[in-house]
């Protein structure tokens, strides 16, 4: 195998050299003392059942970024060869506690050797080729055969997914917003991206592949298009929720994508929240009919056309076989995508996410015949207030007079003159008369007095406003 070659090629590994590094070797707890070096005879010739090498390799790495362990590219791949040479050439099958010896990443060895399901247990399939490939090479070594040995070659390592990611950033304009980006994806050819919103924080539960877990119904679900910041109307009130994308969408060449995990947020009318979601392609051979069968249930609960959606899982099928060499891994469902599921007929199959079993049929031959949702209005009564409008008219006032008595000089008509202005007449030799007449006097000025009021433009009325709508069969919902 190629790592055999590899090793090889390093300085001092030549067929005896590498006896040599096995006998060094300590030996797993109830195994062969692999520092005895062994004849044809005493290879062990039924070896317990072990996952394969890149099977290992994967579910390690997968821990791994999960847990968000920082490590080199080849921490996991250089500490699992040693182990598996030793098994191949003495039957000592590898081990956590082995793997955190040979690993030069301390940090990594520790994870490992803490992981709650070992890594290196058996997928129930053994590949023949390995198999085949383990006793020439044993053979090769103990017979001191180079150039056999060279000849030996290791079977395609699979390509590795760079998982899916999700942020969440606070935001102070009072609003949820989400944004998914996702190369490749197509409003005409792709099955829809759906976001799911689900009241509280049921990240957990979302996410627990534990068969009596049920997840619970999403508050609503929204369609968005890739790459475009979209807001969550429908969050109104102050609250925790939880906000995942449950399904890949589908590419029209049959691309499935990795998910990230649901993401929680606190809302509140004073600050809000953005969540980016960055969907990554998953590699084809480490699709499951889980997957497929999950991005399927989604795209129609959704209310996506189900015969366009059946093609596309179809494509996705074609797929993951052709680069898994016939057969589809089954996989696991969680409760999200098995909710899902049981809204549209679509059967999960259930098992072990890394097995790569025989393939029990597509996921478009594992579906009952489609769910037609009968949708039915969710509404709301909207009150109206009555609207006023603002009006001003004028009200006119006459200017008022009056009627007075007043002393006029008869000389030069004066009106109520003084003792000095009577003097003064009689200094210039004027006759000082004055009589009394009555005269019309101006008391106040005529005016236009303005005035208000409120004029009814419309009357208040309660109008019936539809929020969305819900399957009345399975309980499925829809935004408008």
């Amino acid at each position: 195998m190629r790592y055999m070659e590899e090793n090889n090629k390093q300085a001092g590994l030549d067929p005896e050299a590498k006896t040599e590094k096995l006998e060094a070797m300590p030996a797993d707890q109830g195994q062969a003392d692999a520092t005895e070096k062994l004849s044809a005879t005493e290879i062990p010739a039924d070896k317990p059942k072990v996952a394969k090498m890149e099977t290992a390799e994967r579910r390690i790495e997968k821990s791994l970024a999960k847990q968000g362990v920082e490590h080199g590219e080849g921490d996991v791949h250089d500490a699992l060869i040693p182990l598996y040479e030793r098994y191949e050439f003495t039957g000592a099958a590898p081990t956590q506690e082995a793997f955190a010896e040979a690993c030069r990443n301390q940090s990594v060895g520790q994870h490992v050797k803490d992981m709650p399901k070992d890594p290196f247990r058996p997928t129930g399939k053994r590949n023949a080729l390995i198999a085949a490939g383990c006793v020439v090479a044993a053979a090769v070594i103990i017979a001191g055969g180079a150039f056999a040995y060279s000849q030996l070659t290791k079977p395609a390592e699979p390509s590795h997914t760079t998982p899916s990611t999700a942020t969440v950033q606070q935001k102070e304009d009072g609003k949820v917003s989400v944004k998914v980006n996702c190369d490749g994806w197509n409003a005409d050819t792709s099955t829809p991206i759906v976001v799911s919103v689900y009241s509280g924080d049921v990240k957990d539960t979302l996410t627990s592949t534990d068969e009596n877990t049920v997840a619970p119904d999403p508050l609503f679900t929204k369609d968005v298009e890739a790459g475009v910041e979209t807001d969550l109307d429908d969050i109104k009130d102050n609250g925790t929720y939880t906000i995942a994308v449950t399904g890949s969408p589908i590419l029209d060449d049959g691309t499935i994508f990795d998910l990230p995990e649901p993401q929680v947020v606190d809302f509140d009318t004073a600050k809000g929240a953005s969540v980016e979601i960055t969907l990554i392609a998953k590699a084809a051979d480490q699709v499951t009919e889980a997957d497929i069968a999950a991005a399927q249930a989604a795209a129609v609960a959704s209310g996506a056309d189900a015969e366009k959606v059946s093609a596309k899982a179809s494509n996705a099928t074609n797929k993951a076989a052709s680069a898994q060499g016939g057969t589809v891994a089954s996989g696991t469902a969680n409760a999200a995508t098995k909710s899902n599921a049981n809204k549209t007929g679509t059967t999960i199959p259930s098992g072990n996410n890394n097995q790569q079993g025989s393939n029990t049929g597509s996921s478009t031959g594992n579906t009952t015949q489609t769910h037609q949702h009968n949708w039915v209005p969710q509404t709301t009564t909207a009150h109206h207030d009555a609207v006023y409008k603002t009006e001003t008219s004028y009200i006119h006032h006459d200017a008022v007079y009056e009627t007075r008595t007043v002393s006029v000089c008869v000389t030069c008509g004066a009106e109520n003159p003084s003792l000095q202005h009577s003097k003064n007449h009689a200094l210039n030799g004027q006759s000082d008369q004055v009589r009394e007449v009555e005269k019309k006097v101006l008391v106040k000025n005529a005016y236009d007095e303005p005035v208000t009021k409120q004029v009814l433009v419309s009357a208040a009325y309660d109008e019936t406003v539809t929020t969305g709508y819900k399957c009345s069969d399975c309980g499925a919902t829809k935004s408008n």
